[in-house]
């Protein structure tokens, strides 16, 4: 089972201000995971990095960019056009496992999501999850990520 990620970055109310930490929400759609990013003028990811939480390091996918080119959605385990692998010992999720996502951009760290496959079956199909695992409505997160960019 996948998992549908959303992603969506903040960002300051002046243009000088850095962007704060992405928000992201994590949601299973049709056994595949995607992340989605808001379109935030203060935030464009650099660095996607997917991990078993407790785990080493060695046990992620992560890819990154230079460019600097808004990204919209990518299906994890699959490097969208203009970005690299860096990473790539993790290729499925498996049950049982609890996992944490995480975006950056060039001078700010991110917010982690943490999930199972287990909390992502038990979403309705309007729901996500985000932070540490709290169920919110679609509605919800985007009006928070509206509110912040």
């Amino acid at each position: 089972m996948g998992a549908f990620l959303v992603f969506t970055a903040a960002a300051g109310l002046a243009g000088c201000t850095p962007a704060e930490p992405p928000l992201a929400a994590v949601h299973s759609i049709g056994g595949e995971t995607v992340l989605m990013l808001a379109d935030c003028p203060n935030f464009t990811a650099t660095h996607v990095s997917v991990f078993p939480i407790g785990n080493t390091p060695e046990n992620s996918w992560e890819i990154s960019q230079e460019t600097k080119v808004p990204l919209r959605e990518v299906t994890l385990f699959q490097a969208p056009d203009g970005w690299r692998v860096v990473e790539q010992t993790l290729g499925t999720f498996q049950p049982g496992k609890k996992y944490s996502v995480y975006v950056f951009d060039r001078s700010d760290g991110a917010t982690p999501v943490h999930f199972t496959l287990e909390q992502l079956a038990e979403l309705e199909p309007d729901e996500v999850l985000v932070g540490r695992g709290e169920a919110v409505t679609l509605n919800q997160f985007h009006e928070k990520a509206d509110r912040a960019c």
